[in-house]
């Protein structure tokens, strides 16, 4: 279960925050023994040709009971950048999508994506 809230936000920025509990169920295989918990800040900003957006995420969270039910926290930040080659993408078609993400240190990856309109007028081009 969820709860997001925006704390404040304008044509072209985001600031929200979001809190998630996770009620201990499933089998003690695949299950979380104990309750989970999740707290989100946000933040995104937006022009016609890029949009970056910034997430950090504190967890509470357990392993299944048949492998102890072993409570970990986590400390998850996250930052996307998006450049629009065409400034507002309209149009139906199809894309393909792949990306590459290198492991720099056993705490830090990089993502990179790149995209090739297939058919269609994605971003009438």
């Amino acid at each position: 279960m969820a709860l997001k809230h925006d704390i404040a936000y304008s044509e072209y920025w985001n600031v929200a925050t979001r809190a998630v509990y996770i009620p201990a169920s499933g089998s003690k295989e695949y299950g979380a023994a104990r309750d989970g918990y999740a707290l989100n800040g946000i933040l995104a900003f937006k022009t016609q040709v890029i949009k970056i957006c910034a997430m950090v995420s504190i967890s509470s969270l357990s392993t299944p009971s048949a492998a102890g039910g072993a409570r970990f926290n986590t400390f998850s930040p996250d930052v996307s950048l998006t450049w629009y080659a065409q400034n507002w993408l309209q149009g139906a078609g199809y894309n393909l999508d792949t990306e590459l993400i290198f492991l720099v240190t056993k705490d830090f990856a990089i993502d990179m994506e790149i995209g090739k309109r297939l058919r269609g007028q994605l971003g009438k081009f």
